[in-house]
């Protein structure tokens, strides 16, 4: 056999690949679609490195594994080639950013073709190519139709280095996240994104939709969080998570469908909360009433009691039973009601067929659950006794899927984000519930308003807090009684940075403007001061201090000597003054000093001063967001030109939609000016044209758009990428979107992610996308750090080039290597040297081969298809199933684990059947696919292998590995745990003593010994 050739391998068949043009996704109305994205690499003069193959060989791998389920699969590809680093390099060296971006994109597409990624090529896209930014240019006029898209003359975070504006969320702590530059703050006309309008929405569809589990039984609450089990979309909550419900009203319907509906509504119309609730009946053929027998029924069975016992109902039915032949077909029915503010959903299942017997075939059964003693299925004729198993289940499960799911969601896409990612994003929109306060000012005309999210404390309010750049002052500066002060003052704080008047530790400032306001609830006079610490641009521009209850107030209060109130009281007890920071209490206690609020939680007392301070017109609930517009102006040449003109007479006139794109010129200079204006200003055949309204003189937009803009939309555009007419077609956006699959870098997160769903959502309000979330599933990868532990940077010498790599070890080994060197959300070290136990073990699996070889001829049919019940098979299909839920979970380190340990028990065989090494193959095949089509093909198969389906695991095999232990307390039976027949009884007892249906009957008492009978039995005594 020859050896393992990884050059020939790998360009022979990425070659073929592209030929028979494997990867080309179409519109398949036959097939269910998979949409898997990565984000699109912007294509640097330095070309790929390690860290960026990781997200693009977790997708590939997962897009494979789809294709083989069956899927119609878009993994597509382009480049985010607009931004400052490609005009930086220009201005150097004077080569046009045209010309720079194809060179190093001609690189970055011979790097990805060279690790054999199944991207879609010919769905290739470029920012910078006129055919694409001619709409982003066209939905921002969009934007502009509906006044979205707006000019505003701000104070903007401006970098000196770059000569640009920037958004809130390109400044990391203080400085330009480009360059790290420093950030001054400079007063400029700009071109801002309204996406504030849709903050709220941006914040609640983060939220999965909460749903009532409308019952207190335990078995119910239990079946319907299975049936739940894998929907995204929905949290289910049940009774334990809310305040107390009173049930003592509801009433319950004449038959269970009727209760099913009755309940739900009940819950929703007390608690607010869409709720879902069940019942259910027997029904049985020879019962002479046609409702069926329900087994709650108050009657039949002991007419005398309010509810009959399990043990009376069975004897009622065994009589029963033995007057109609001993045996009768029965059902059990299935009614299930769901309430929210749309209305009643109700639906009735029938999940199985059964047979009720007069014998007893159980000595225990559920309570509530009596018929299980007489129950049988009636295809089988198994009897089953525990019902969590049973195949009913799983039927209204699909029903619950197919039929209330879709409705209880709506129109709301549901979407799977790491918690992490949603956390951030929520952070970052800072969506707060609170109060506007509107204090008079002693002596004074006008008030000040000022918003807070904790208003109990207001009875401890000392002060007042005005920024420096607040509307409020710039507006009644002249009134101040301390003008002269506060006006050096100002002056002062100009000259600092946000983040510089927000650093933690720094000593808080302020100058008395030598006003008071009035607090509504006791009539105290607070003095009010102009603060540093206080922005212009949050909240109102001012706020009331509470010293004794917010650390910064406090630390504002001992510099200015200032009184502090005590009006909370926490867990410690202690109700002396405030004199210390330690003292302090911000998130819990009890009030006091506080009139009518003394004695309650904070928490009920923030509710309660909300309402009295609407009563008495002191203020107004609302509801505030962190998040502000989005700076959309850039002054700089490389970018989408904003499709813009400035007439006198017309104003902003848009560029008609037949005009665009409006393509960027050819310049000679790139600098930017120190004016702000862009490059573009100084262009004048291009600055200069006609109005397209009145004809008259006009100027072009000279502002460029930010680099986000063409990422804010590129997933649709993959969808048809050659459309000419519109920017996507409605057919092809049905059938592909939203993207099923996400992955990227934690970075972006408050930036395109957030952008992008942004645009989405405007798209989807005009009717031009149909759904309101662009990705259905976002996950996130840890960076790949140089081998030394630092940030991979050009720079710092550390950057590892995988062409390199690919001749020494080949790209299978690479791609192999980058998913088994750590979990794939961690940061993780490089290590060259590592990557020779990824390259040993391909050269296992080529030798692994030769030994389904080893056979003869008449025996080589037998070894392809037999497949026999040994240790081998059992591994073989526990592994078939690990590594399937280990992609799905990107738990590929522990995939490839599973997939070597598999390859050595292969190895110490004399020989291997065909069709196991087949089936290990395709298996391997998505995470080193040149070399498992390399082996496929010498299998004699004409085929690829990547059109073969996912290898499917038995269940029979894979159990035959385990065993079920009966688990005793004192001798009674408490439950059953299924383990592995080879585990220790260490590990079954540990086990045991971790289940929550045990551990219930154990709580608070004594283990005096644990009975283990290996197989078979455990008793715990107590």
């Amino acid at each position: 056999m020859k050896s393992y050739d990884h050059k020939r391998i790998e360009k022979k068949w990425q070659s073929y690949w592209e030929k028979k043009k494997l990867n080309v996704a179409k519109v398949n109305s036959k097939k269910k679609k998979f949409y898997g994205l990565i984000e699109f690499p912007y294509p640097s003069g330095d070309g790929l490195h390690v860290g960026h193959i990781r997200s693009n060989t977790a997708m590939d791998i997962i897009a494979r594994k789809r294709r083989a389920e069956g899927n119609e699969v878009l993994y597509p590809i382009g480049w985010d080639a607009f931004g400052l680093p490609t005009e930086n390099y220009a201005i150097k060296t004077g080569i046009q950013p045209a010309i720079v971006t194809k060179k190093n994109t001609d690189t970055f597409r011979r790097q990805l073709k060279a690790l054999g990624f199944s991207f879609d090529w010919s769905r290739e896209i470029n920012t910078t190519d006129p055919e694409y930014y001619k709409w982003t240019q066209w939905i921002f006029l969009k934007f502009l139709e509906k006044g979205l898209a707006y000019k505003k003359k701000m104070a903007i975070n401006w970098c000196p280095k770059d000569k640009t504006g920037l958004a809130n969320e390109e400044v990391v702590d203080g400085c330009c996240e480009r360059c790290g530059t420093p950030v001054e703050k400079r007063e400029k006309e700009q071109w801002m994104l309204a996406i504030t309008k849709y903050a709220d929405r941006l914040d609640r569809d983060l939220d999965p939709k909460r749903v009532l589990i409308g019952t207190r039984n335990s078995a119910k609450v239990k079946m319907i969080k299975a049936c739940f089990a894998g929907v995204v979309g929905i949290s289910l909550i049940t009774f334990d998570d809310i305040p107390p419900v009173d049930d003592s009203k509801l009433v319950e319907g004449d038959d269970f469908l009727e209760n099913a509906k009755k309940k739900s509504e009940f819950y929703f119309k007390a608690t607010g909360i869409p709720t879902i609730s069940t019942d259910h009946i027997l029904w049985i053929d020879k019962w002479p009433e046609n409702k069926g027998f329900m087994v709650h029924l108050r009657k039949h069975a002991n007419p005398s009691s309010e509810r009959a016992t399990d043990e009376e109902v069975v004897v009622f039915l065994k009589n029963f039973l033995k007057g109609v032949g001993g045996e009768s077909k029965a059902n059990f029915h299935y009614g299930i009601a769901y309430t929210d503010e749309n209305g009643t959903f109700v639906r009735e299942e029938v999940p199985a067929n059964y047979i009720l017997q007069d014998k007893v075939q159980a000595k225990s059964y559920w309570p509530g659950y009596p018929t299980e003693a007489l129950l049988k299925d009636s295809k089988t004729g198994v009897f089953k006794a525990d019902q969590s198993d049973d195949v009913r289940y799983v039927r209204i499960a699909m029903m619950f899927k197919k039929h209330f799911v879709p409705r209880m969601l709506g129109d709301k896409t549901a979407i799977d984000y790491l918690e992490k990612i949603r956390i951030q994003q929520k952070n970052w929109i800072g969506k707060s519930h609170g109060i506007n306060i509107t204090y008079p000012i002693d002596g004074f005309k006008k008030t000040v308003t000022i918003f807070t999210t904790r208003p109990d404390t207001n009875f401890g309010a000392t002060f007042i807090a005005l920024a420096p750049d607040g509307a409020f002052v710039k507006e009644n500066l002249e009134h101040f009684p301390n003008k002269k002060e506060v006006s050096v003052y100002i002056e002062q704080v100009n000259k600092r940075t946000d983040i510089e008047r927000l650093a933690e530790g720094r000593k808080k400032t302020g100058v008395f403007t030598g006003l008071y306001a009035v607090n509504s609830l006791n009539n105290r006079k607070m003095p009010m001061y102009v603060a540093d610490f206080v922005l212009g641009g949050v909240g109102t521009g001012a706020l009331v201090g509470v010293p004794g209850h917010d650390m910064r107030d406090f630390e504002f209060a001992q510099e200015m000597k200032l009184e502090i109130v005590r009006v909370v009281v926490g867990p410690d007890g202690d109700v002396s003054p405030i004199t210390k920071k330690e003292q302090v209490q911000e998130d819990t206690g009890t009030m006091i000093n506080s009139e009518f609020l003394n004695g309650t939680d904070i928490h009920e007392a923030t509710k309660k001063i909300m309402e009295y301070m609407e009563e008495k017109g002191y203020g107004k609930k609302i509801t505030t967001f962190k998040l502000r517009d989005w700076i959309f102006s850039r002054q700089r040449y490389w970018g989408e030109p904003i499709p813009v003109i400035h007439c006198q007479k017309c104003g902003a006139v848009a560029v008609p939609e037949k005009d665009l794109p409006v393509k960027l010129p050819n310049v000679k200079n790139y600098l930017p000016t120190d004016t702000g204006e862009s490059p573009l200003a100084v262009i004048e055949n291009w600055v200069n044209v006609k109005c397209p309204k009145c004809k008259g003189p006009a100027k072009r937009e000279t502002d460029t758009m930010p680099n986000w803009a063409g990422s804010s939309w590129y997933y649709l555009r993959y969808a048809d990428s050659k459309n000419k007419r519109e920017f996507a077609s409605a057919k092809a956006l049905k059938y592909w979107t939203p993207v099923d699959w996400y992955n990227g870098g934690m970075e972006h997160t408050t930036l395109h992610l957030l952008y992008s769903r942004f645009w989405h959502k405007f798209l989807f309000d005009l009717k031009l996308v149909p759904t309101s979330e662009p990705y259905l599933k976002r996950t996130s990868h840890g960076l790949i750090l140089g081998e030394g532990g630092a940030k991979m940077s050009k720079s710092v010498g550390n950057v590892v080039n995988p062409d390199t790599l690919i001749e020494q070890f080949g790209a299978d080994t690479l791609r192999l290597y980058e998913m088994f060197m750590g979990p794939f959300d961690q940061h993780i070290a490089w290590s060259t040297e590592s990557m020779i136990g990824p390259r040993r073990f391909l050269e296992k699996v080529w030798r692994l081969f030769e030994k389904t070889q080893n056979v003869n001829s008449k025996s080589q049919k037998r070894k392809r298809s037999k497949i026999t019940n040994s240790k081998l098979e059992t591994l073989l299909h526990k592994t078939i199933k690990k590594v399937g839920d280990d992609i799905e979970a990107t738990r590929f380190n522990t995939a490839v684990s599973s997939m070597m340990i598999l390859a050595n028990e292969m190895d110490k065989e004399e020989e291997v059947s065909i069709k196991n090494y087949e089936i290990f193959l395709r298996l391997l095949a998505p995470f080193t696919p040149h070399i498992t089509d390399e082996l496929w093909h010498m299998l004699s198969h004409k085929k690829s292998i990547h059109l073969e389906s996912w290898p499917s695991f038995d269940l029979l095999i894979m159990t035959s590995a385990f065993e079920n232990l009966i688990i005793q307390i004192n001798g009674k039976v408490r439950g059953r745990l299924s383990v592995e027949a080879d585990i220790s009884e260490e590990e079954a007892k540990a086990k045991i003593l971790m289940l929550p249906e045990i551990t219930k009957w154990l709580d608070g008492k004594e283990i005096k010994k644990i009975i283990y009978v290996k197989g078979r039995i455990v008793n715990i005594v107590l």
